[in-house]
Parts: structure tokens; sequence; C-alpha cells
């Protein structure tokens, strides 16, 4: 479990450095890449028998690489040993030649990664589908665990946009579970707040001062929110352009709907990349104890049990059953400002 941890710090790492594009962001990050899947790697062939004139605890990459496309299941597709072994390539030409590393070679070496990752079993299970799974397993809080692993299924099964949907879930529920509570104390801006309690004409009537105080404590508050989630405000901004925000909680006990800033349709690399920056975000603030389960956790859990087996009606974008109507929100054309 150690090993794992590493390569999900380590893959989230290299996405740090996705984007920069420079001769030295691409190979720290390409680095990282490479060190994740030799993390992983290892996790697939497990303990190695010592082997008459090699140093028993190291093992050249290919070598590794080799062994575990022995036992993986399913079997390493040879697209993808072919993309390990160009990072491996692309890796020592930096390392002991000092060669540039191109962005298109990082892009590469990250997907690859991502593809290994589903090769890894983890204690218990045949195999696994992706990072989110196993910070999962990891962090064990069932509330933030089921969207996560419902994330990676979706995905696997090719419905991304309820993938993305459970990543939103997920990262929301981890903030709401947080210990100290980094969120403000409605979680709302001003003006959802004030846009609830009097309208648009109440609002443009409050007190001047009043109003530029509390703006002004909404925009520190984008600033402080994720440097204490651990991470960046631009990093956020990008996650939840991706996986957008869940909406506000359904009477009847149903999963938020999730709303993004665009619908179009979502790439897997933009999929995959907001997956591993919301579990490294998650698994870091477990690892700080940052994370506590709530008095009220079990019994949403067991309200969302039959959603996680077939999505379905509002929480899912689809058609609303008649059983389903009167917990459909008001307003459905207007998002809820992100509290984050």
């Amino acid at each position: 479990m150690y090993r794992w941890v590493a390569a999900v710090g380590l893959l989230a790492a290299a996405e740090d450095q996705r984007g920069s594009d420079t001769a030295e962001t691409n190979a720290m990050g390409l680095l990282g890449a490479h060190a994740a899947c030799e993390a992983m790697l290892g996790l697939i062939v497990g303990l190695l028998p010592y082997e008459k004139g090699h140093p028993p605890n190291e093992r050249y990459f290919p070598r590794l690489l080799a062994l575990a496309a022995g036992v993986a299941k399913p079997k390493l597709r040879d697209t993808l040993r072919g993309d390990l072994m160009a990072m491996h390539t692309v890796r020592n030409g930096f390392v002991h030649g000092g060669a540039a590393v191109d962005g298109a070679e990082l892009d590469r070496a990250i997907e690859a990664t991502y593809l290994l990752a589903e090769h890894v079993p983890l204690p218990g299970q045949k195999n696994i589908v992706g990072v989110p799974t196993v910070v999962a397993d990891i962090i064990d809080i069932e509330i933030v665990g089921m969207w996560l692993r419902h994330a990676d299924q979706q995905r696997a099964k090719g419905n991304l946009r309820l993938s993305a949907d459970g990543i939103a879930r997920a990262l929301d529920e981890a903030i709401e579970h947080t210990e100290p509570y980094v969120r403000t104390r409605t979680g709302q801006s001003f003006v959802t707040i004030a846009r609830e309690i009097g309208g648009a004409g109440q609002y443009r009537g409050l007190n001047r001062a009043a109003n530029e105080t509390t703006m002004a404590i909404d925009q520190l508050t984008k600033l402080v929110v994720p440097m204490a989630l651990g991470t960046s405000p631009s990093t956020l901004a990008y996650i939840r352009g991706v996986v957008g925000t869940a909406g506000r909680e359904d009477i009847g006990g149903h999963p938020a709907r999730v709303w993004r800033p665009s619908d179009e349709a979502l790439s897997i690399s933009d999929l995959r990349r907001a997956s591993s920056l919301v579990s490294r975000i998650i698994l870091r603030l477990w690892a700080m104890d940052g994370l506590t389960d709530g008095r009220g956790d079990s019994e949403v859990v067991r309200l969302a049990h039959t959603f996680l087996l077939q999505p379905y009606g509002w929480a899912a974008w689809l058609p609303v059953t008649t059983d389903e109507r009167d917990h459909v929100p008001a307003d459905p054309e207007l998002p809820p400002s992100p509290s984050v």
C-alpha cells in the first residue's frame, strides 16, 4: 500500500508539470511518471527471487517490464509496452545525456502510466480500474470512496460524464468532511445568499460597505480554500472546469446533480488528469488527518447504493421518471455558484 501511495503522488506530481512545456518541467514530469511506473511494475510482479549475478533488490526497467508482462492480468498490450519503453529511453537520454524532453513525450508517458495503473492489483482484488479506486481503499471513508470507485467503474465502461460526476462528488464530499472545516460557514457565495433571501432587487439595496466587504471575503476564499486543500487556485479551477461541482442535495436522498461550466464532450485525457489531481487532494487530506466521518454518513451511503448500481434520473442527467419528479430542484437552468 505504501508503494501505491508513492505511485499516486508521483503521478500527480507529473501532472503538475504538464502544460508548461519547458525543457525543465517536461523532464521533471517524465521522471515522476517513470518512477510511478517502476512502483506499479513492482506491484504487478510482486516478490522477485534472487538471481545469481544480479543484485537482489535492483531490476533494470526493461527486465521489470518483461516480468510484469508475463503475469499482468489483463495482458499488457504491445502498444503500452512500447510506450513504456519509449518513456524509459527518453528518461535515460535526459539523465545520462542531458537531452531535452518534449511536451508530447511527457503526455505519452503520463497516459501510459494511467493505462499501466489499470493492471495493478490490490489485496483482495484481481485487478483495479484506476488511481481513484486505490485512494478509496487507502482512506477507508466510504462516503468519499464510493464515488471514487464509481468514477473508475463508469470510466471503464466508457461513461465519461458519469465518471466525471463521480469525481466531482468525491471532491465535494471530501471538502464537506474536512476537519477543521475548510469551507466558509455557509459554503455559498454572498450573491447566492442574497438571491435566496430576497432576490436581486434586495441585493442591490444592501449596504454598499457590507457588500464590498463580503465580496472581498469571497474573493479571498477563492485563494485560501485551494491552499487549504494543498493545491493552487488555477489547478482547482481546472478540476472544476472538467468535472464540475455537485449541486444542491436532492430531498429524496438521491445524489445531487453535478454542474459543469460547459456541456461539451469530455476528453479521456482531461478526465484522467482531473481524477489524478482530485485523488491526490483527497489522499493528502487523509494523510494529514484532515478527513473525518460524519454522523449521517451511513444513511447517505445507503440511499446512494441503488444509484451506484444503476445511475438514473436527474442525478445522472437522464429523463426524470414520474416517481422522481417531486425531487427535481427548482430553477434547473440556473446552476449554483461553486463554493470553492
